[in-house]
């Protein structure tokens, strides 16, 4: 989509292509979009050449002249083009933003893994320091002890 085509006004490039016929008429594109932003819209989208009159109606003759205003208009084969284009780059878009979002919620997924893995790994090493702590405790509160009983073992087995 060229940058200056606003999304408001490829809305009634739109209107004008769901149409029947991909034809609207001036008081359907005013009831839908309102009189001066549909004037406004028509202008623009005319003067890009994504859409032409296609029938004119002409005011009552007057002194001077007569003055022809379209009626009707429909998409051409530039206006048509620039529709699929927008559509493309929007279905484009949605994948792109599906991509995304997927690729965070598996980030995200991830992540829970790992901080399931870290709160186990964290109690693991909690409960195995303190059952060492416990152990080297004993040891060192007995040792006098311990160190009898293995040099009495060791004499018996010398002498024995």
């Amino acid at each position: 989509m060229p940058p200056e085509i606003a999304p408001a006004t490829i809305a009634v490039l739109r209107f004008i292509a769901n149409s029947p016929g991909q034809r609207a008429t001036v008081a359907a594109l005013e009831s839908k979009f309102g009189s001066e932003s549909a004037c406004y819209r028509i202008q623009v989208l005319r003067d890009s050449g994504y859409i032409t009159a296609s029938d004119h109606i002409s005011d009552p003759p007057g002194p001077v002249m007569r003055i022809c205003h379209p009626s009707e208009y429909c998409l051409t084969p530039m206006g048509a083009d620039i529709l699929t284009k927008q559509q493309r780059d929007a279905v484009g878009q949605r994948q792109q933003r599906a991509e995304k979002d997927a690729e965070e919620h598996r980030k995200r997924l991830q992540e829970d893994v790992n901080r399931k893995k870290q709160f186990r790994h964290d109690w693991r090493v909690a409960i195995v320091s303190s059952i060492l702590a416990f152990i080297s405790g004993l040891v060192v509160a007995h040792f006098v002890d311990i160190a009898g009983y293995c040099a009495a073992l060791l004499s018996a087995w010398f002498q024995g």
